[in-house]
């Protein structure tokens, strides 16, 4: 209330005071409380800087597309993946969270082909790393592009937003 002890008047934000005689005001105790809830946003993202190729048929880390997740929060993360194939086959790209594969995408182009796939996850943070991994099924390669590739106006990125 306000200076009058018990005088049963408005609430003085800048005077009132928090349990019994503490000495902090309730304008600062609610700013306090209010700052303590905020999300907090920040983002990391790895881009190519030259095209990444594979003839592997099973999962490769995109050298380059990795970011690690702090200990606690939330995240969420985004990998677009332009790419080229040699062959016939079915080529994979992928988001792992260490070992895990958490979004996935694939295509069976015929050979020579060019394509774009981006993949989204949103999930909680525990001190993981994130990768970008592609592979392909039996025959062929893949290739990946990065900036020097001047056809194409997109490159591979991974992009986490953390909210802690």
């Amino acid at each position: 209330h306000t200076n009058v002890l018990l005088d049963g008047g408005e609430l003085d934000e800048a005077v009132s005071l928090i349990d019994n005689g503490a000495t902090v005001t309730l304008k600062a105790w609610c700013e306090g409380l209010i700052a303590s809830n905020k999300a907090s946003f920040t983002s990391e993202q790895d881009q190519l800087t030259s095209d990444f190729t594979t003839s592997s048929n099973t999962p490769v880390n995109v050298t380059g597309l990795s970011v690690g997740l702090d200990a606690a929060g939330q995240a969420l993360m985004t990998f677009d993946c332009p790419w080229a194939n040699s062959s016939h086959n079915t080529y994979y790209s992928q988001i792992y969270d260490g070992t895990t594969i958490v979004a996935s995408s694939f295509a069976n182009p015929t050979a020579a082909y060019s394509n774009a796939v981006s993949m989204s996850h949103f999930m909680s943070m525990g001190s993981e790393t994130i990768v970008a991994r592609v592979h392909r099924s039996s025959v062929g390669t893949i290739t990946v592009r990065g900036d020097n590739d001047t056809a194409h106006m997109t490159q591979a990125s991974l992009l986490v937003v953390k909210i802690t």
